[in-house]
């Protein structure tokens, strides 16, 4: 039993709330199921007439949401309970059908069950237990609205267990509004009253690749992801990307320079995201080697066992972004490495945000830096990746960066500029990709020099569509 579990165990199931804080991998799932399932079946608390789920899981990711509806069902085998998952991205209808056919356990997505909410308000009236796994990651997606949705639609009997790695003043204001009694127990196991940092810091090895003005980041990577890979003979990596393109820009890269991997992110579609991230959760870590590169889809929660390294590209948003991130490695009682590749442009914003995260070392950039053939070989790499894929990473590099401007301490005209520099010295491009007129007035750039406007097509008359001129009907002939 881990921690969190004898933390737990005692208090959700005497029906307590609980606020509790614990570090990623240390069995959280089992700690709020266990619980709530054997008051389920103990008390007798079917709702037999109607089937209306008794048991409530909110997660922040589809990812996440079926493996805990895979753990819920093996729990519950050889029980009456029956357990359903309903997330986005799947039939509405069929998640209708389902709820209609009588659930106990529903574990949920909070923008799935707030639209379910919209045909059918008394859905939650009977739950009993209302779970928030994740709570800090439920409000960095942006489900706060969602959040207090659900509370509210809940019965005010319920119990509300709350999980979180970290506790930030929003989720307390949040909880504190409402979601939880006020008597609720407070449960800390994040490592014998140290931070997730300390936790994380003792069972992985942090390193910060700090790299020169005009690095080859991606060929860097690529180095990096080699080295580790040395003579082992399996390896299991998780590259973290700041958006869907460059994740996307990513992968195509590692791809031409022979490092098989796949891409996971929200704009896949959710066949795609569950058959990628239950091929890369069995890979073989021993044996044969894997390399997934993603967004934060897959930065908190979902279970990938044996990763050896987890890379981050770019300064991370947070400094509680980086450590959920990096705990994606060093799980179960394994070690693990995570690097931090950080362009020059990044560092001194990096330096202030993660200057105090224990046992963070500085690794050397002249080990995986390209040079001679190597450098030619990046270059030719990234020139056969496909225009449009290069384009929307660099349209999504301005966006990302654009909201962050202001804490680098750079003008609109400076992000601009910054930005021509890497299409044409980092992407290969030979011209400027253009934005379109909504992009660039929604990122305040349109007195700024240098940025390219796609112009709007002119409106084309009947002719030019390829209608002929209508004649004019003879007048009717006398007889």
């Amino acid at each position: 039993m881990t921690p969190i579990q004898e933390l737990a165990f005692g208090p959700a199931s005497d029906g307590d709330d609980i606020v509790a804080r614990a570090q990623t991998g240390t069995g959280k799932t089992l700690a709020f199921l266990v619980p709530s399932l054997k008051r389920l079946l103990e008390g007798d608390l079917l709702d037999r007439e109607k089937r209306r789920p008794r048991v409530v899981v909110l997660s922040p990711t589809r990812e996440l949401a079926q493996q805990i509806h895979a753990q819920a069902e093996r729990l519950a085998a050889g029980t009456p309970a029956k357990c359903c998952c309903v997330v986005g991205g799947t039939s509405k209808g069929a998640d209708v059908r389902k709820l209609k056919a009588g659930v106990d356990v529903l574990v949920a997505t909070p923008g799935r069950l707030c639209d379910l909410l919209g045909g059918d308000e008394r859905l939650l009236r009977g739950a009993q237990t209302l779970v928030l796994d994740e709570g800090d990651r439920l409000l960095d997606e942006g489900f706060e609205r969602q959040l207090t949705q659900i509370v509210a639609a809940s019965s005010r009997s319920r119990q509300t267990l709350c999980f979180s790695a970290t506790m930030p003043a929003d989720l307390d204001r949040m909880l504190r509004s409402g979601a939880v009694k006020r008597d609720h127990a407070r449960l800390d196991a994040a490592g014998l009253g140290s931070t997730v940092a300390d936790a994380t810091a003792a069972r992985v090895a942090l390193s910060r690749l700090s790299l020169p003005r005009g690095a080859d980041a991606l060929g860097s990577l690529a180095n990096a992801l080699n080295a580790h890979r040395g003579g082992k003979g399996g390896s299991k990596v998780v590259v973290f990307c700041p958006t869907t393109a460059s994740a996307e820009l990513a992968a195509a890269y590692l791809h031409r320079r022979g490092l098989d991997n796949a891409a996971l992110h929200s704009r896949k579609t959710q066949s795609y995201r569950t058959r990628v991230s239950n091929a890369f959760r069995d890979a073989d870590a021993s044996s044969a080697h894997a390399i997934l590169v993603a967004t934060d889809v897959a930065a908190r929660g979902v279970d990938y066992p044996g990763v050896s390294l987890v890379v981050q590209l770019g300064a991370p948003d947070s400094r509680e972004q980086f450590v959920h991130r990096a705990g994606r490695t060093g799980r179960a009682g394994a070690s693990g490495e995570a690097l931090l590749v950080l362009e020059h442009w990044e560092q001194g914003h990096a330096l202030g945000m993660l200057g105090d995260v224990p046992g963070l070392g500085d690794a050397d950039p002249a080990a995986v830096l390209p040079a001679g053939d190597d450098a030619a070989a990046s270059v030719a790499a990234m020139k056969a990746i496909a225009r449009d894929v290069r384009d929307k990473a660099y349209v999504a590099w301005l966006g990302h960066t654009n909201a962050k401007a202001k804490a680098l301490g750079w003008s609109k005209q400076e992000l601009v500029d910054r930005a021509n520099a890497m299409a044409v010295d980092d992407y290969k491009l030979v011209d400027i990709p253009a934005l379109t007129p909504r992009a660039v007035g929604f990122m305040g750039l349109k007195q700024v020099r240098n940025i390219r406007v796609e112009k709007k097509a002119p409106p084309q008359n009947r002719r030019s569509q390829g209608n002929k001129p209508q004649r004019k009907k003879a007048p009717p002939r006398r007889s």
